[in-house]
């Protein structure tokens, strides 16, 4: 998808939930690590509100596993080849899930984790998961809006012309508008994934592609 553009000493920036969203999170964690080792300089994986229940779980997996569980965890651990228990019993396994994806995951890939940044901005456009606070300035952006966003978000524009692109929340069609560029398009859903391409000149490129769901 990206192949199709030509540009020069291109950044990559991938805007957060790389889990909990198929059978393959961790092959993607995997991959999306592989690749910001390999091209520092070219590579930006942001830190999505999916990733954060995760080391939350893992940091206080007794008290902070549900929000986690109830929202794609099973798959995540099913791709490291851990199995989720019934609910009945999340609490007393708590523990032992979590030891067992801190093995699972290896050290490389749980500090890369928490080394991921919330935000990056480049002139005035600024990169993060679910979007700001549009009445605040983009320096002074709590971390749990960056991560779960903000309910005027999507109703008001930006405040001093700051352009912010975003995932989190699933668009019918990807969105370059009022300051804001969408580029959520429900994957895990649709199988349609977008990127959004902002050229040297100011403009920007929707691309995507789409893979079939598999049949249930």
């Amino acid at each position: 998808m990206i192949g199709s553009l030509e540009l020069q000493d291109p950044k990559l920036v991938f805007v957060g939930d790389y889990i909990d969203r198929g059978p393959s999170s961790a092959a993607v964690l995997q991959r999306l690590h592989d690749l910001a080792s390999e091209f520092p300089n070219n590579v930006i994986c942001i830190l999505g509100n999916h990733e954060q229940m995760m080391l939350d779980f893992l940091d206080a997996p007794e008290a902070r596993h549900a929000r986690w569980f109830r929202n794609g965890a099973a798959e995540t651990l099913a791709s490291f080849g851990i199995n989720l228990p019934e609910e009945a019993v999340w609490a007393t396994h708590a523990n032992a899930l979590a030891s067992a994806l801190r093995t699972q995951m290896n050290a490389d890939l749980e500090i890369w984790l928490r080394s991921l940044p919330l935000s990056v901005t480049s002139g005035n456009l600024m990169i993060t998961h679910a979007g700001i606070d549009p009445g605040r300035p983009v320096e002074d952006q709590s971390p749990r809006v960056l991560l779960w966003g903000h309910p005027e978000f999507l109703s008001r524009t930006p405040a001093s012309g700051t352009w912010v692109a975003h995932g989190h929340t699933p668009m019918d069609n990807a969105v370059c508008e009022d300051g804001r560029i969408s580029v959520d398009t429900g994957g895990y859903d649709t199988g349609c994934l977008t990127a959004a391409a902002v050229l040297p000149d100011g403009t920007v490129e929707f691309l995507q592609t789409t893979v079939p769901r598999p049949a249930v």
